[in-house]
C-alpha cells in the first residue's frame, strides 16, 4: 500500500535567491513518510499528513529539505515535495518502490529521492525507473550499506543517480556499497531532524543520496553550482535538457 501526502514549502523570503533555471520544482520522497509536526517543518505546508512509523522517511526529508535549527532555506517556498509512504512491518517491497515511481511519474515531478536500496532486480521496478528516466525526471537513490559490495535497486539501474558515501576525510564509506555507484557525497554525521523534531546525526547512503537530493533541488532552481560530476549527471537527466 502507498500513502501520499502532498507538501509545498513556503514562507521563506527569495529576496537572496539568483535567478532560477526554473521558477518551482517538485521532488518525491519514496520512503516512509513524513512527520511533518515539529517547528523544524514550519516551512512546510501540508496538503495531507502521514505518520511515518519508521521515522526513516522524516529524517531523509529534513535532509534533502536543507532545514537547519533556525530557519528554512530561502528557496523553500518554491519546492512542491510529495512524500510516497512505502514501508510496511518495517520494510519496503520492490514492487510498492515500482508503484510510488508511477505515481511520481503521473504527479510530474522533477526529482525522486529513493533512500531504499532492494536486494533485487524486480521487471516492475525495472520498468518503473526506466520509464521516470525517459520522462527526463532526475531519479536518485541510496547504492546501500553493504560494506563494499555493489549498489542495490534501483540505485543499479541505468540513468540513476547511484549515490555511496564519503566519510569525513573524503573517501567512501566503509559500510558503503562501492560497485554501480556514479556518485559519492557525504553520508556520515549527517544533521537531521526526526519525526519528534528532535536534532539527530545520521550515517548511511540514504543521507548521502538525500544530501545528493538537496543540492540537486538548488541546482535545477539556480540557486548553487553542484560540483562536475554531480552537474553532468542532472544535465543527463532533466526534464528541460529531454525536451
Amino acid at each position: 500500500m502507498i500513502v501520499v501526502t502532498a507538501l509545498l514549502l513556503i514562507g521563506c523570503s527569495s529576496a537572496s535567491i539568483t535567478p532560477a533555471v526554473r521558477d518551482t520544482v517538485a521532488i518525491a520522497l519514496v520512503d516512509s513518510g513524513l512527520k511533518d509536526e515539529n517547528v523544524d517543518f514550519s516551512c512546510f505546508h501540508v496538503f495531507d499528513t502521514d505518520a511515518d512509523d519508521q521515522g526513516h522517511g522524516t529524517l531523509v526529508a529534513s535532509i534533502a529539505a536543507g532545514i537547519d535549527e533556525d530557519s528554512c532555506p530561502a528557496w523553500a517556498h518554491r519546492v512542491t515535495w510529495i512524500s510516497y509512504s512505502v514501508f510496511t512491518a518495517g520494510t519496503a517491497s520492490a514492487e510498492d518502490v515500482a508503484d510510488a515511481i508511477e505515481q511520481a511519474i503521473r504527479d510530474q515531478v522533477d526529482v525522486i529521492n529513493v533512500s531504499i536500496a532492494i536486494g533485487t532486480d524486480t521487471r516492475a521496478l525495472r520498468d518503473s525507473v526506466k520509464r521516470a528516466v525517459e520522462s527526463g525526471i532526475v531519479v536518485v537513490a541510496a547504492a546501500g550499506n553493504n560494506q563494499g559490495m555493489g549498489a542495490g535497486y534501483p540505485a543499479r539501474y541505468p540513468g540513476v543517480i547511484s549515490v555511496g558515501s564519503l566519510d569525513a576525510a573524503g573517501h567512501p564509506s566503509s559500510f558503503s556499497a562501492i560497485d554501480h555507484v556514479n556518485y559519492f557525497a557525504p553520508g556520515e554525521d549527517i544533521p537531521a531532524v526526526d519525526r519528534t523534531g528532535a536534532r539527530q546525526l545520521v550515517t548511511g547512503t540514504s543521507a548521502a543520496a538525500a544530501m545528493t537530493s538537496n543540492q540537486i533541488l538548488k541546482s535545477l532552481l539556480g540557486v548553487a553550482k553542484p560540483d562536475s560530476t554531480l552537474s553532468a549527471l542532472i544535465a543527463h537527466q532533466s526534464k528541460e535538457d529531454n525536451q
